[in-house]
């Protein structure tokens, strides 16, 4: 979570500070914005935690102020690493990039996968399979080209064409075999295309759910943070599987929200998004 905050200090060219000028928001260690700030947070968690799909969960939520810039929201989420028949888990960018054997298991147990991409990798398997196959055929017609020839080199003239009639059975076949092996590998890239559409579309539609589940939280419960100006911002940091999203909210905004005027979209529109 520091870290996180390291890097949200980063991104905005902001600092804390104890102290700030006459006429600005009250410094975070004073009694009731430290309340506030706590109270904030708690809030912010509960609604946080009832907006989430069910496949995450609210670690930690913590809530401090910065010096003319707003307060900073810093939230811990975790999922688990597979979800169930019913979907993948979107963290899972490529699923060919799980290590072979996982994709076995996976394919051999239907966890964590919906139906069409058990089905893909399990073609995925079979392909690579047939692939293994062809390759140890290839092995074997080219050791038997080469011996083949080295007995071409003792061959007397009669043995000789024989011996290249069946050279020449065996350069076919092994021409046959690399043809289908670029058949097969033409027909993994097919699927392993197909797998990372499905993944690309759960990643953003992940992504897609957890923006409206911040905004909603931000809409309806932002305004529990009342020392910050109107000019300031409520700035949101989700981390989660190793990845931090990051939202800038205008308070005004927010306030707005709460009040009725502006829809949870609306202050998605408004506001700063971005990855890190």
């Amino acid at each position: 979570m520091r870290r996180a905050l390291l890097i949200a200090l980063a991104w905005s060219g902001i600092a804390l500070a104890a102290e700030p000028p006459a006429g600005e928001s009250p410094s975070r260690n004073d009694g009731p914005l430290r309340r506030e700030l706590r109270i904030g947070a708690d809030v912010f968690r509960s609604a946080l935690t009832e907006h989430l799909a069910d496949d995450r969960r609210v670690v930690e939520v913590e809530a401090g102020y910065l010096a003319g810039q707003g307060v900073l929201v810093l939230v811990e989420l975790t999922r688990p690493w597979l979800l169930g028949p019913d979907g993948a888990n979107p963290e899972i960018a490529h699923l060919e990039q799980i290590p072979e054997m996982v994709q076995d298991i996976l394919s051999e147990l239907r966890l964590g996968l919906n139906p069409r991409q058990a089905e893909d990798l399990q073609e995925l398997r079979e392909i690579r399979e047939t692939q293994r196959e062809i390759r140890a055929e290839q092995r074997e017609l080219r050791a038997q080209i080469r011996e083949k020839r080295r007995e071409l080199l003792r061959a007397d003239t009669a043995e000789a064409e024989i011996l290249r009639r069946e050279i020449d059975e065996l350069n076919r076949n092994l021409t046959a075999a690399e043809d289908e092996e670029r058949t097969l590998e033409a027909e993994a890239a097919t699927v392993r295309d197909s797998i990372g559409a499905a993944s690309g579309r759960a990643h953003r539609k992940s992504l897609g759910d957890l923006d409206q589940a911040v905004a909603r939280t931000v809409c309806a419960y932002g305004a529990t943070f009342r020392s910050p100006a109107a000019d300031e911002h409520l700035n949101v940091v989700v981390r989660s599987a190793g990845s931090t999203r990051y939202y800038v909210f205008r308070i005004a905004d927010t306030r707005a929200c709460h009040a009725g005027d502006l829809n949870s979209e609306t202050l998605l529109q408004h506001a700063r998004i971005r990855d890190g």
